[in-house]
């Protein structure tokens, strides 16, 4: 193994998975996500090599410089094949029996995706960390102008936020430089935005990454996050900065009070909107609109970022006349966002001179 800490930190956290590291038949995912992409760098930190990629239907002939194959038509002997399904359980079971019909045998399906998930991010994480020459022995964790919480020092709930799309998407291709997302170019963008901003909106803050991230850059920000299962890890590092003010409360379309479904065990799931399943925590939460705490603070935000879990139109309805005023730049996190191009539409038709970028599960207004 290239780095021998990644292979025990897996060996202990991925264990569901780590047999298929160490198989000695040719290596394939099926899938072509984020989490085929976590797995393709980080098989590559490991010196593993993958033979290629599976997918249901071929649209493209390669996938980060691995030949794609339609999982009917693989060109190879099936029982010299192993197969680990870069995908959430559920969709993983279904496709794991049209693999077992075609003949191949050796297939690795994860029933604790997130964990998996979970400890590739941080294995990745920790090259980083250890390549930069950064300390993770101490408390928080600084990244250039950026500190926060160790994650390695905190419990997994903390650990799968920070390791989720905002670390991976911003932290590690925004401060590190590195393109492994595809991201790099988005960032870049943005840092040249906050250059020209002096107030920014993180709108569904979590863990306050992304909030750091901009008060390390000199913005004054205002964080709104209503989750009391992630609030205590925001607070701890927001006071790092002088700069970032927390709103314990939730953004919507309108003022008053919502009911609020808290995913305590993975609560960067929480949301405003009623999943349907019972293991949310549910209590009322303050809500209030961008229009309205606009007008009641005297803030003026010059950048917007919404990541909120489903909820994004309700964001924009209650902020559409100052959006219609003065055009800030807005980001947006599609994930679990059912009606992207009804977002589209809702900011474009609030000021028909924002040009846009989709990028990386993001929408970029400017």
């Amino acid at each position: 193994m290239k780095t021998d800490f990644i292979d025990e930190y897996l060996k202990q956290n991925a264990d569901e998975i780590y047999p298929y590291f160490v198989s000695k038949r040719k290596k394939y995912l099926f899938g072509a996500g984020q989490q085929a992409i976590n797995c393709v760098y980080l098989f590559r930190l490991l010196g593993i090599e993958l033979d290629g990629i599976l997918v249901s239907q071929r649209t493209v002939d390669k996938f980060y410089d691995l030949p794609v194959w339609q999982m009917d038509s693989l060109n190879a002997d099936k029982q010299d094949v192993a197969v680990l399904m870069a995908l959430n359980p559920v969709t993983a079971v279904g496709v794991r029996g049209q693999l077992e019909n075609l003949g191949y045998d050796e297939i690795y399906i994860c029933q604790d995706w997130e964990k998996t998930n979970d400890a590739v991010k941080e294995a990745v994480s920790l090259d980083f960390y250890r390549n930069n020459g950064t300390d993770i022995s101490s408390e928080y964790i600084q990244l250039k102008q950026c500190r926060f919480l160790n994650p390695f020092r905190e419990d997994r709930r903390y650990r799968q936020m920070l390791m989720g799309t905002t670390f991976t998407d911003l932290i590690v291709p925004g401060i590190f430089k590195e393109n492994i997302y595809q991201n790099r170019l988005m960032y870049d963008i943005i840092e040249k935005s906050f250059n020209n901003a002096e107030v920014v909106f993180d709108v569904g803050a979590n863990a306050g990454i992304f909030a750091g991230y901009a008060a390390a850059l000199g913005m004054m920000v205002t964080a709104f996050e209503p989750s009391r299962s992630i609030l205590p890890y925001l607070h701890r590092n927001a006071s790092l900065y002088s700069s970032i003010r927390i709103e314990e409360s939730a953004v919507c379309g309108e003022d008053g009070e919502s009911p609020f479904y808290d995913k305590e065990d993975y609560p960067k799931y929480s949301t405003l909107l009623n999943p349907g399943v019972p293991d949310y925590k549910v209590y009322q939460v303050k809500t209030i609109s961008l229009d309205t705490y606009i007008s009641d603070t005297g803030l003026k935000p010059q950048f917007i970022r919404i990541y909120v879990n489903g909820s994004v139109k309700q964001v924009i309805h209650g902020g559409k006349q100052y959006i219609l005023d003065n055009r800030p730049i807005i980001l947006i996190g599609l994930e679990h966002e059912p009606d992207v191009s009804g977002i589209k539409k809702m900011i474009l038709e609030c000021n028909t001179e924002y040009q846009m970028l989709e990028w990386g599960g993001y929408l970029y207004f400017y």
